[in-house]
């Protein structure tokens, strides 16, 4: 009835050609900046803008490209796309459950937590681009400051050795966890109830399934100013705003822990606000499925 892409690349153009041939809707979902995925590879501009090209020639034959929030649409605006958006929100699979307690205590004695306050983490590829660093230096800031705190490092990746290494070289060591990928669902979902603030400094992340995940627990996001993440959240209310700078963050973090009134407020309507369920948005999905489909058939019987 219909085809749903989510690559703009051959095995996306297959599912087009498919779809054109057949005469049935094709929706792409746009969730990747590719310009700077491909100015990080290739280094010259003038190689980018071909491969830009490339992509946007795909998402215009396509009936409408899904995104995440409007920053995203003008991401791909600017790419050159010349056709129907629609704003279609993620969710998470994770829902509290009272065993999440429990297994807060595994993570507690785990990694002699029991006694830590001021609990930040971060979660997600342990990669350059999502400003992994950027944290490490405003804590080395913390510690000068004399803030007591401790840091989780939630996933796996690249640059993983290299910031464990940063750590110890800057001296936050004593400061820092890193637990390697968690797959368990409950007890990533453990770590989130653990930790106080979400610390998610990415301005290369189109939304950012993580800070869902987050307000799941009641736990609020730091995020970035005008980053593609920090659409659809207000400073101080939802989330917390900062600029991706070690000085700002830092003292973001010491605001946000001296206001503990504050940080509940922003706990609560980050969930009430931000947290939604993946089935909430199947359904929305599968409307939306249901009114494309309505209106190609209606044009092909005109």
């Amino acid at each position: 009835d219909l085809v749903h892409i989510h690559s703009p690349f051959p095995m996306g153009r297959y599912g087009i050609k498919y779809a054109k041939k057949r005469h049935i809707p094709v929706v792409a979902t746009f969730h990747t900046q590719f310009k700077k995925d491909f100015l990080r590879y290739v280094k010259f501009d003038c190689l980018t803008k071909p491969l830009v090209k490339y992509i946007v020639h795909a998402f215009n034959q396509c009936d409408e490209v899904w995104t995440m929030n409007y920053a995203n649409v003008e991401i791909l605006q600017s790419y050159g796309y010349k056709g129907i958006t629609r704003i279609m929100p993620n969710g998470t699979d994770l829902v509290y459950q009272p065993q999440h307690d429990q297994l807060v205590d595994t993570i507690n004695q785990t990694h002699q937590l029991e006694d830590k306050k001021n609990v930040l983490m971060f979660c997600g590829r342990i990669v350059e681009n999502k400003n992994i660093f950027l944290i490490a230096d405003a804590l080395a800031l913390l510690k000068e400051k004399n803030f007591d705190f401790h840091m989780l490092y939630v996933g796996n990746g690249l640059d993983l050795e290299k910031l464990k290494k940063y750590v110890t070289q800057i001296g936050i060591a004593d400061h820092v966890t890193f637990t390697g990928k968690i797959m368990d669902r409950n007890m990533l979902g453990a770590y989130y109830l653990r930790s106080d603030l979400f610390v998610f400094p990415s301005t290369y992340d189109t939304d950012g399934l993580v800070k869902y995940e987050a307000a799941a627990f009641h736990t609020p996001s730091l995020l970035m100013e005008g980053s593609p993440s920090a659409v659809g959240t207000v400073d101080n209310q939802t989330a917390f705003h900062s600029i991706p700078d070690a000085h700002a963050i830092a003292d973001k973090i010491i605001e946000v822990f001296s206001n503990p009134q504050v940080l509940e407020k922003v706990s609560e309507q980050a969930y009430q606000h931000l947290y939604k369920h993946w089935d909430s948005i199947v359904h929305d999905v599968s409307q939306a499925y249901k009114q494309l489909i309505g209106l190609k058939d209606n044009t092909d019987k005109q």
